[in-house]
């Protein structure tokens, strides 16, 4: 009898540590240390990214997958938005995430071997989009960074916005304001940014510059958080938005990716930067109108980080685990 309470005594002491242990990860992952400190155990809102995070549990790893003769990625960084284009060894970003996720987005470019990049590409200075340029601009040499003018009523003056002015000052990379479109190469691929609204806009999501990255027939449409007026205008204003796969704008939110643009645009496939959300992103009636427009979609919230390899005749669309999505040829 003594035997079998004493097993059954180090079974409950084991249980009670690991309960314990439990309890610390959780507590490590949810209440800040300034909480600790005033021993004022306020819960934070949970973020399932973060417990990803904390378990080294990631679905942006660079997998080792071979690339067309132009690859874009749409990395995964949650409830953001950074996209990275290379053909030839030239490369762009579009946007690096938020804050918290500059140095998901400085790793995967190292998984890549990327240690240069021609252009980046802030689409508007939302934290969503701006959070993690300073670390990548502190990381990588960039040749210059480009962003939309702006009108000076809606210029932010949020510390994340100020310290990424400052980093780039300090590292003396150029920034150019783009107000009118303008085309450029990147290797044997081709570049268009498309200004949008610009310095008229009335809120900076509207601001965003919108880039089509391109290679024979094929293209790519990069739209940052533009709505229902900058895509009105950008249809008024452009004929060449067609594209075969297009990044939805705004995380999927009901206030862009109308059944006009989409009708301009004519995407095959669909892509959307998306994480845990408390906005209801994306849309039902967004996804709603890509079925109904026979628009396959991807997210990376659910896939991971999507790779598109763009050949001559053909495209492919694979998720994190290099597992091919999607196929379509000439």
């Amino acid at each position: 009898m003594k035997a079998k309470f004493g097993f059954r005594k180090r079974v409950k002491t084991y249980i009670i540590c690991l309960v314990l242990l439990f309890v610390g990860v959780l507590g490590s992952i949810f209440i800040s240390e300034e909480d600790y400190g005033n021993w004022k155990f306020k819960i934070r809102q949970i973020d399932i990214d973060k417990i990803l995070e904390y378990f080294d549990i990631k679905t942006n790893t660079a997998q080792n997958t071979s690339e067309g003769i132009l690859s874009v990625f749409e990395i995964d960084v949650a409830q953001g938005k950074s996209i990275f284009a290379r053909s030839e060894g030239h490369a762009l970003l579009i946007d690096a995430g938020d804050v918290e996720y500059g140095a998901r987005v400085v790793d995967f470019l190292k998984q890549k071997k990327q240690d240069k990049l021609d252009y980046l590409i802030i689409t508007h200075p939302h934290n969503d989009h701006i959070g993690g340029a300073a670390e990548v601009i502190k990381n990588f040499k960039v040749g210059e960074v480009l962003m939309p003018e702006i009108n000076k009523d809606i210029i932010p003056t949020t510390p994340t916005y100020e310290k990424f002015l400052n980093v780039l000052l300090n590292k003396k990379v150029r920034l150019r304001c783009v107000g009118k479109d303008e085309e450029f190469k990147l290797g044997l691929a081709e570049v268009k940014i498309f200004s949008g609204l610009s310095k008229n806009a009335n809120n900076l999501n509207n601001t965003s510059l919108v880039t089509k990255i391109s290679y024979n027939n094929w293209s790519f449409l990069s739209t940052g958080d533009i709505e229902k007026t900058a895509e009105k205008d950008l249809i008024k204003n452009d004929s060449s938005l067609k594209s075969n796969v297009l990044d939805i704008a705004h995380h999927g939110s009901r206030t862009s990716t109308t059944p006009e643009f989409l009708k301009a645009v004519q995407p095959d496939i669909a892509f959307i930067s998306v994480g845990f959300n408390e906005y209801g992103h994306p849309s039902q009636k967004v996804l709603n109108r890509l079925s109904k427009n026979n628009v396959k979609y991807f997210s990376t919230q659910k896939d991971g980080t999507l790779q598109l390899n763009i050949y001559k005749d053909y495209y492919t669309v694979l998720n994190s685990h290099g597992k091919e999505l999607f196929k379509k040829a000439a």
